[in-house]
């Protein structure tokens, strides 16, 4: 069974940035071996409407840089449908934190993309944090 209570702590100095509390939906994520359906640190979010003006959005998991409205704080397991999730949309995020399968992910591509789209998350890959 895989065990994600551990999760790392992806932000350089929490208290400097800005995470939003919205509704998550995890309806297209797959169920793994173990019957949950895991969201891990650094997932890209999008929503169905802008989060940084609509109380009532309702985010979910996006690939494509240009749809992302932020980055998921911590991991969450959607095996019982919807929930609050934190989504930074300002602050510094350091890659090096995030779990081994999100890492690649964040190719240089990626990252120019996202600066573009969310200019107050900045990106370090510092695996000394």
């Amino acid at each position: 069974m895989k065990n994600y209570s551990d999760s790392k702590n992806i932000l350089i100095k929490p208290e400097d940035a800005f995470a939003k509390s919205i509704v998550a939906d995890g309806s297209n994520i797959s169920v793994d071996t173990d019957g949950n359906k895991y969201l891990l640190a650094g997932q890209l979010m999008g929503a169905n409407k802008d989060i940084a003006l609509n109380d009532d959005a309702i985010a979910q998991p996006v690939s494509d840089p240009k749809q992302a409205q932020g980055i998921l704080r911590n991991d969450y397991n959607f095996k019982d449908g919807k929930q609050y999730v934190s989504i930074v949309t300002n602050g510094y995020i350091n890659i090096a934190q995030m779990s081994d399968s999100v890492k690649p992910f964040y190719t240089a591509d990626v990252v120019d993309a996202l600066k573009a789209q969310l200019p107050g998350v900045h990106f370090v890959n510092n695996a000394t944090k």
